[in-house]
């Protein structure tokens, strides 16, 4: 189900999938939207209520000039769960783990349970979609090479994970053209400067909420030193690397996320 979120002068989409209480807030990555979880919330099957969140310049929700870095998309973020329920569980991949690192460390009372996974902490992003962001033409004259160029840096990934990507990203406009359904040059800053100047190493001791870092065992974006290390500087957090995946574990290992996830929230506070 659909439902959209007016605040801080922007209109938000979210996806809204399960029921019941102990909800999750869902924060995807860089040029990703709420579709970019859709595997995950297939392999939940409805365990558990989600709220799938375009974030600011991608997908469905308002696509402003200004605001792409972590720090305004946490801002977003806040304002976003006090329109839903507060405390929220809240999982976030890639830049959006960023989002919800931030979220959890300067508004502790709005993050009930934290999962940060594929974090780009260092204040860059160097994985396969940055390369679309940075690389990407403004349009393409079909579905197909946009899909071509997807595949072409998304090395590894399945074919029909890049379908559905393609599909989920790429929009017909009415001059005939493909275009993203995200603002790139907004992108383009969030990527070659997410963290704008302050560092979350600083912010990760003061996060409160129960919390679970996620690596893919083959990730080449969050090195594993880096992974040891986020999980001992917050506070109780516990660490856990996923298999046979890389940073597209959402795609390549959805059960596996969905089984730790149930695990972490069933676990208590």
């Amino acid at each position: 189900m659909e439902r959209y979120i007016e605040t801080r002068g922007l209109r938000f989409r979210l996806v809204q999938e399960g029921a019941g209480e102990d909800p999750v807030l869902l924060l995807h990555g860089v040029h990703g939207s709420a579709g970019s979880w859709d595997a995950l919330i297939d392999a939940l099957n409805g365990a558990v209520p989600v709220f799938a969140l375009d974030q600011r310049g991608h997908g469905g929700s308002s696509w402003p000039k200004t605001g792409y870095d972590v720090r305004t998309m946490a801002e977003d973020a806040a304002a976003i769960c006090g329109e839903l329920v507060v405390p929220i569980n809240v999982v976030g991949h890639g830049m959006g783990a960023a989002v919800a690192l931030i979220l959890a460390a300067h508004h502790p009372n709005v993050v009930r349970r934290l999962v940060l996974s594929e974090l780009p902490i260092d204040d860059q992003m160097t994985g396969a979609m940055t390369r679309v962001v940075l690389e990407s033409p403004e349009s393409f004259p079909s579905w197909e090479s946009g899909r071509d160029f997807l595949a072409q840096r998304l090395v590894g990934v399945a074919d029909d994970v890049i379908d559905r990507r393609t599909t989920e990203r790429l929009q017909r406009e009415p001059d005939n053209v493909w275009r993203w359904r995200s603002y790139l040059p907004g992108l383009r800053a969030l990527v070659q400067r997410p963290m704008k100047g302050f560092d979350l190493w600083l912010d990760a001791p003061r996060i409160l909420a129960p919390t679970v870092v996620v690596r893919g065992s083959r990730s080449e974006t969050f090195p594993v030193e880096t992974f040891e290390r986020l999980a001992r500087v917050i506070p109780g957090a516990e660490g856990f690397q996923i298999a046979n995946a890389g940073q597209t574990l959402l795609d390549a290992r959805p059960f596996a996320l969905a089984h730790l996830l149930r695990g972490f929230l069933a676990s208590g506070d």
